[in-house]
């Protein structure tokens, strides 16, 4: 059977629309997987009008047998593993051709043709497949993917595969490494907490990264953060922060942030999540009484110990709206019990920024 590749054309868009409401495979690999809620997949620009996934219909002669997306992962993620890497993402079969194997052998046509199909040369496909789904495993093996499951997905429901064999441990290795920021105002054991989670990271290296030590490089003109109109000099900071955040993750490392980043300070992070870069984000926020009491009373003769600068940033951090979901109440916590948290929340998947 040969198998063309063409884009998403309107004259079959009535036809395809029928097939979503009767059958559909959602991450590509077995036949028998029904999902539902997938119009978005048709209707979704990020398909249609993004330079990095590709909308294509499969036609066996002039009939069509499925619609395909496919995601090529950005240039950031390629230059991590120095390759070019597809995403298998949704293939959704005509139902009146289900059970014939469509799925692995248009899977097959696109490792052994990518450059034609999409434009692409690419070394690596990457694949996810349910945890209890035994069939689409076997099809994954006998088209030569090797599952992938780092100590930090264990638990997920979900799991990725990747062909070919050689690239798993570069895989493995990239998607290990994390970025955690901890935040939370002054006195709320951020410092404390990140350093005992890069001591104990399940990464070979870890860093533990302060971003009051960027401030202090600051020698003229110097405006203290907490002000109004620092937001010049604070914004100009954490991207110099995010930065060198970034050279340590793609070096090998899990960074651990620590440092007053409430969601007026983003940005940076954020778009190293569109980078590709597993992001997680943390507030500690003990009550107001509990942080002011921690803050005023430490030893270390650089921490913010003035009262109502304490206070200040506390409520900044009183009513995050959509960011409360973040937040870690350690209150009636020791630093122990916070890390211990904390490393159950990352070992499920919580916490990740998006």
């Amino acid at each position: 059977m040969h198998f063309t590749w063409i884009d998403y054309p309107a004259k079959y868009e009535n036809e395809i629309e029928t097939w979503c409401d009767e059958f559909a495979i959602r991450f590509a690999l077995d036949d028998d997987s029904v999902i539902t809620e997938h119009q978005w997949y048709l209707d979704s620009d990020k398909y249609k009008h993004n330079e990095n996934y590709f909308c294509k219909v499969v036609l066996d002669g002039d009939t069509p047998v499925a619609l395909f997306m496919l995601a090529i992962f950005s240039d950031e993620t390629k230059k991590h593993l120095t390759e070019n890497i597809v995403y298998l993402d949704t293939l959704i079969i005509n139902p009146a051709l289900r059970n014939q194997n469509f799925g692995s052998r248009i899977i097959a046509d696109v490792i052994q043709n990518a450059e034609q199909i999409i434009g692409s040369s690419s070394n690596i496909f990457i694949s996810q497949i349910h945890k209890d789904n035994d069939v689409a495993k076997k099809l994954a093996t006998k088209l030569g993917f090797h599952f992938v499951c780092t100590e930090a997905e264990k638990n997920h429901n979900w799991f990725d595969w990747v062909y070919p064999a050689s690239a798993v441990d570069r895989f493995i290795s990239y998607r290990d490494k994390r970025i955690v920021i901890i935040s939370g105002p002054p006195g709320s054991g951020k410092s404390s907490v990140s350093k005992k989670l890069a001591e104990e990271s399940m990464c070979d290296r870890a860093v533990h990264m302060h971003t009051d030590d960027f401030y202090r490089y600051i020698r003229k003109g110097y405006i203290s953060p907490w002000l109004s109109e620092a937001h010049e000099q604070n914004t100009v900071t954490i991207e110099a922060f995010a930065a060198s955040v970034k050279e340590f993750a793609t070096g090998g490392y899990e960074v651990i942030v620590d440092g007053v980043l409430g969601p007026w300070f983003l940005d940076p992070w954020i778009g190293l999540v569109q980078s590709g870069f597993d992001v997680r984000y943390i507030i500690l926020r003990p009550d107001e009484q509990t942080t002011i009491s921690r803050a005023v009373n430490r030893e270390d003769d650089t921490a913010l110990t003035d009262v109502e600068a304490v206070k200040h940033m506390w409520q900044a951090f009183s009513d995050l709206g959509a960011y409360e979901s973040h937040i870690i109440d350690t209150t009636h916590q020791d630093i122990n019990e916070t890390v211990a948290l904390l490393q159950k929340l990352l070992a499920e998947n919580a916490m990740r920024l998006k």
